[in-house]
């Protein structure tokens, strides 16, 4: 009974172990994704700028 106790709580711990990995690599991606995200924003607006810059002389 104490083995099979133990075995169980082993197998519970990898999977709190894999929960906890999934959700990290979730946030990392996430947060990759919205680095991503404003650098594409930011290079609009610079675009955009430069555009205009270019048509006013």
């Amino acid at each position: 009974m104490q083995e099979n106790r133990e075995q169980t709580l082993s197998q519970n711990n990898k999977s709190v172990g894999l929960c906890c990995f999934i959700r990290r690599f979730l946030l990392v991606k996430s947060r990759c994704f919205y680095l991503t995200q404003r650098l594409y924003d930011e290079s609009a607006k610079i675009g955009i700028f430069e555009k205009n810059f270019k048509e006013i002389p």
